[in-house]
This record gives C-alpha cells, sequence and structure tokens, in this order.
C-alpha cells in the first residue's frame, strides 16, 4: 500500500479510498488462494510474469500443480462486479492473453480465473477463461501490438477501441470529431 501511495504521489495523482480498498484486498485474495492451492498440492507466484517474445503481461497469480495444469489469476475490485460492468470485456481479453502467453510458454494446460468483487466483498462474479488455440491468440497479441507500437512511434492516435477506457485517453478528442465526419 505504501509502495501504491508512493507511485501516486510522484505521479502528481491521489490517492482514493477505493484505490487502498482493491490494493488491500488484492493482496488479500493472493494470500488466500495462494495458501489454498498450496494446501491441495500447487504451487504458486503472485505477480507472475507471462511472456512470449516481446508480448508480456504480470498475472496477478499463477499456480501449478505436480501435472502441470496451470491456472492465472486475474483480481478486480469494482463498484459494478457485474458481466455488464464497461471494463469487464477488456479484463476477461486481459486473462485470455496471459492464459495463452502460459500456454504458450509452457506446452501445458493452462485456465484462467477471473475475480470481480465488490470493495465490500459481498457481491462478485467468478468466470473460467479457456485457451483452445493460444497460438491463435499470441497472433491476435501481436496484431495489436503492432499496431500499438506504430501508433506510439507515430505519435498518432492508435486504433479507435471503443470502450470506457476512452474517457481516459489523450487522443479521445480526435477519435470522436473523426466519427462525427
Amino acid at each position: 500500500c505504501l509502495r501504491m501511495s508512493y507511485y501516486y504521489a510522484t505521479q502528481g495523482k491521489s490517492v482514493s479510498e477505493k484505490m487502498v480498498a482493491g490494493t488491500e484486498h488484492h493482496a488479500f485474495f493472493q494470500r488466500h488462494f495462494m495458501d489454498m492451492l498450496q494446501q491441495r498440492g500447487f504451487t504458486c507466484w503472485s505477480e507472475h510474469e507471462v511472456k512470449y517474445w516481446k508480448l508480456r503481461g504480470r498475472a496477478d497469480l499463477f499456480c501449478v500443480n505436480k501435472d502441470g495444469l496451470g491456472i492465472v489469476f486475474e483480481l478486480k475490485f469494482t463498484t459494478l462486479p457485474y458481466k455488464n460492468n464497461p471494463f469487464y470485456p477488456f479484463w476477461y481479453r486481459q486473462l485470455k492473453y496471459y492464459v495463452a502467453l502460459e500456454k504458450t510458454t509452457s506446452g501445458h494446460e493452462t485456465i484462467g480465473v477471473l475475480v470481480v468483487s465488490s470493495f465490500a466483498l459481498d457481491k462478485w462474479v467468478v468466470d473460467a477463461v479457456k485457451v483452445d488455440d493460444p497460438l491463435e491468440v499470441v497472433r491476435e497479441m501481436d496484431k495489436r501490438y503492432q499496431e500499438l507500437e506504430e501508433a506510439l512511434n507515430k505519435n498518432t492516435p492508435p486504433m479507435p477501441e471503443k470502450g470506457k477506457w476512452c474517457e481516459y485517453c489523450v487522443w479521445k478528442n480526435q477519435c470522436f470529431n473523426q466519427q462525427l465526419v
């Protein structure tokens, strides 16, 4: 929690109660899931880096059993812990990417578990993510990587991807103006 506060303070951003609660819940869930799965013979790592070539991410928790079955967890805390949350498709895609990366590098069966909880921990959604063709997902990721890298190098807006994230994008006015023309 102190590390997060320092990060946001140095970035000129204030730390909200929700950020602190989310960070605390995140750490609790990681420890709790890790303890439960280790009792069942899994070995677990929190903040596990998944990578393949230049594609990489950091899964909240990764556990694997002696047979090679991997479980990638992604934990989210929100005021709208439902599948109709506008961020839900992005969270699901993020975990799908992590599962594909882990499955591609390990060659073992890997599943994902997306846990979306309210800050009060009284409502939640748990969704399983399975990737049948990890190389197809890796190709999708690479295509997206190439598009974003090109936009960054040219200092131009990336391909529009309508969603709740738009309100945070520095290019939002350009995208919205293009849509009106």
